[in-house]
């Protein structure tokens, strides 16, 4: 391992908290503005007080200096405490001594993101190969003391190099695989240390925004979304803070241009995570007046038009899930009639097929065909059709008196959809790059697997278990390479095994029912000579009047499922009813809820 302790790559008393210089935002408290009011009211007063002195008494009347005293008077608010500048440096004497990667490989990496563009810029638009390059010489060479978030951004932006790494790069670093392992080792330890460093009240800068963004990225690799939420939460405040909402037109100079980038970057993964975890997101869009980015116009010019499509839907789907949360799944929508979120759900799945449906026509009427669009174009319709799955959950199932865990048909063809894009596109880059998966699913629940295991358990259909072994191994490859990836692929082999356990009995169901027909039919006719050929029906979904015999095996107890609520909403403890029958091993809640964020809506949904 290159990583022999020396002043330039280890820690020694260089590190300081982020600078808490004000950069930029700051709302008017009530107090301060009724002292502004006050103190202009008092002014002008003793303004006209001033004029009718002079007037009456003249010029020379003594008095009338106490009237210029008032009338230049004015109130000095103090800063709040957070801002004071006499607040002492703190230190971090438990990352003392940490070492990183030796200065030589950093520096020939540093040269060839000058001349290559690497993936991790691309995901991470927040910082440029310049700017990176500072950090690095900032702790490389530590002329002066640095914050702990310019360690973060180093220690987070090398990792993320070193992993992306090419292996056919490997001689111009100077690195071997064993090499880049070490490096990767020590980075890891180094994000988590500094983690565990980080202060509650972090001064709000543009680096410490471009330092919650990195540390976020790592932790959703990482497979730990919550505290990547926790990360990108304090980021979303941050740009709050620092007014990064309240942004002018457009941006006039670099550094405006950084602040529009950083705040829509932490935007999307706040209404990513937010869907995802289940939780309420951190920047309300009601309140943002920071002007959308124009794509591919407003991004730098580096970036290829295929990612900067990429990112233009992200913009688009985030608005609108973060729309999807105020009005179909927060405490005040849930209150709402169900025909009211039913009108709702529709709305939000046209509004989302069309915004997916401009983008493609755009990729088709300006962009030249090739692999990377049509990768991107079957992202896109996999998001589509992931989140207006998730939008017509809120619709109850059309059969009266449903299995518990089916949903209606617009939810079932939405997720079918889903998967049979994703098989899509694992046939075209899956096998070879399983990256895009990890990305995808940080944004977008995977509810569509869960709704179509749900929907076999409930109707067996040979197609439609088909077709969730085929999505199943297309999101294999992710299971090896992401440990959030495992979990979801995990997750997804038990749903599927219910799904197959169903079908099996339904089978096993129709090969003694066809059997003891066939018996009554020899003893009464003796006629053997057209025995039953199929053992399913050949149609992909099973007649209604044969679900009675599956319904008899997976019904819920009457004192655990209210008529309204849970026959016609999937819920957890719809799925703990088919796993206890099926006596299985895992936390049916957990599981759920880990897929679709939103199945915590236990309850009468009517």
């Amino acid at each position: 391992m290159h990583s022999q302790p020396s002043p330039a790559n280890q820690v020694t008393s260089h590190l300081l908290e982020a600078s808490s210089a004000s950069e930029g935002y700051r709302g008017d408290s009530s107090f301060n503005a009724h002292v502004r009011r006050v103190r202009d009211t008092l002014k002008n007063a003793a303004s006209d007080m001033g004029s009718i002195a002079a007037s009456s008494l003249g010029d020379d009347d003594p008095r009338g200096g106490d009237s210029t005293t008032i009338d230049t008077l004015d109130f000095e608010i103090p800063d709040s405490p957070d801002t004071s500048s006499s607040r002492e440096d703190l230190q971090y004497p438990e990352l003392e001594n940490k070492t990183l990667p030796p200065i030589n490989s950093v520096l020939l990496l540093l040269r060839l993101i000058q001349d290559e563009k690497q993936d991790f810029f691309l995901n991470m638009p927040v910082i440029n190969e310049t700017e990176f390059a500072e950090y690095c010489q900032q702790v490389y060479f530590a002329i002066r003391r640095y914050s702990l978030t310019t360690w973060a951004i180093v220690n987070v932006g090398l990792f993320y190099l070193f992993v992306g790494l090419k292996e056919h790069h490997y001689d111009r670093i100077g690195v071997t695989a064993s090499d880049i392992d070490s490096y990767i080792q020590i980075l890891n330890a180094n994000i988590d240390s500094t983690i565990n460093s980080f202060r509650l009240c972090l001064t709000p800068s543009v680096e410490a925004c471009q330092a919650m963004s990195f540390l976020t990225m790592f932790y959703m690799r990482a497979g730990r979304p919550a505290m990547a939420w926790k990360l990108n939460s304090a980021g979303a405040r941050m740009c709050i803070d620092m007014g990064f909402h309240r942004l002018p037109g457009k941006y006039k100079s670099r550094e405006e241009f950084k602040k529009h980038l950083i705040f829509w970057h932490i935007y999307v993964v706040d209404k990513g995570l937010a869907f995802t975890l289940g939780r309420t997101p951190s920047i309300p869009h009601y309140d943002v007046s920071t002007e959308l980015p124009s794509i591919p116009e407003d991004l730098p010019a580096d970036i290829p038009e295929g990612p900067a499509y990429l990112y233009a839907a992200f913009l688009e789907f985030s608005v609108i899930s973060g729309d999807m949360y105020i009005k179909l799944f927060s405490a005040a929508a849930q209150r709402e009639p169900q025909r009211i979120r039913v009108e709702r759900a529709e709305f939000f799945a046209k509004q989302l097929t069309e915004v997916n449906e401009n983008i493609q026509n755009t990729f088709r009427d300006n962009v030249l065909t090739n692999n990377a669009f049509e990768i991107i174009a079957i992202l896109l319709n996999i998001m589509t059709q992931c989140l207006v799955t998730i939008v017509y959950r809120i619709v109850p199932c059309e059969t009266p008196n449903s299995h518990p865990l089916r949903c209606s048909s617009s939810c079932v063809n939405a997720a079918r959809g889903a998967l049979m894009a994703i098989l899509r596109a694992s046939e075209t880059f899956g096998q070879k790059s399983p990256n895009p998966w990890g990305m995808l699913f940080s944004y977008v629940p995977f509810t569509s697997f869960i709704v179509l295991a749900g929907n076999t358990v409930a109707v067996p259909s040979v197609e439609d278990l088909t077709i969730l072994w085929s999505a199943l191994s297309s999101i294999e490859p992710v299971s090896v390479t992401s440990p959030s990836g495992k979990k979801l692929y995990d997750t997804c082999k038990a749903f599927y095994r219910i799904a197959e356990n169903t079908v099996s009995r339904y089978t096993e169901r129709r090969v003694t029912t066809t059997t003891a027909s066939a018996e009554n039919h020899l003893l009464s006719s003796l006629d053997i000579a057209n025995p039953p050929s199929q053992l399913l029906p050949s149609s992909s979904y099973i007649p209604e009047q044969q679900q009675t015999i599956l319904h008899q095996s997976f019904q819920l107890p009457s004192d655990d499922i209210s008529a309204a609520g849970l026959q016609q909403v999937m819920t957890p403890r719809a799925w703990g009813a088919v796993m206890n029958d099926f006596d299985a091993d895992i936390d049916p809640v957990a599981m759920a809820s880990f897929i679709e964020p939103y199945l915590f809506f236990d309850r009468d949904m009517s």
